[in-house]
């Protein structure tokens, strides 16, 4: 069984969707990609080493696995080389950033990936919260009605987010996976 699942909104569920302000766009668009925000308390050097390991895990031996998942800033933009790691915590936000109100990373997850990484997280979580939304353009819904947790939801400050934007924003084309898959005739 494939692991590309596309979602596509049944337009018989949405029958208040204008009073909600819902996109005739946005119910009908296929999530493709998602992000996987690994949160820890920034004051903590347990959680701190709980998230190293996990990133470090996701970056280590990628070849050995059977899905994609990519912290943010494992490699340089728009490029599949590799950057160096620069210092103990590389990769981790070590205070709340945007709408995150604790230290965390991002891992991007193309939807063809999705049910092997999502296992991967509820296995590998050790404890720590992880907030999981898809990516489209409407990142407010994303982060809220449309997001999940693994472990204890925790308030996001959606006013950093926008609530409308006119295309998705491609994090890893060269992949050519999620949004960037070529479109098959």
């Amino acid at each position: 069984m494939p692991l590309v699942h596309r979602v596509q909104a049944d337009p018989s569920t949405f029958l208040l969707d204008e009073q909600r302000g819902i996109s005739k766009l946005a119910r009908t668009m296929q999530l493709l990609e998602w992000h996987f925000h690994t949160y820890f308390d920034e004051n903590d050097p347990v959680e701190i080493d709980k998230a190293n390991a996990i990133r470090n895990a996701l970056v280590d031996a990628p070849d050995d696995r059977p899905f994609v998942a990519v912290p943010l800033h494992h490699f340089f933009p728009d490029s599949d080389q590799v950057q160096p790691r620069d210092g103990p915590n590389y990769g981790l936000n070590m205070k709340p950033i945007g709408p995150h109100p604790f230290g965390s990373f991002e891992t991007w997850v193309p939807i063809e990936s999705f049910a092997a990484v999502f296992d991967w997280f509820l296995h590998n979580r050790n404890g720590l919260n992880i907030l999981v939304h898809p990516l489209s353009n409407e990142d407010q819904r994303d982060h809220s009605e449309r997001a999940t947790w693994m472990g204890e939801p925790q308030t996001l400050k959606l006013s950093f987010l926008s609530t409308w934007r006119p295309n998705v924003a491609l994090q890893y084309p060269h992949f050519g996976l999620g949004y960037s898959k070529k479109q098959e005739a």
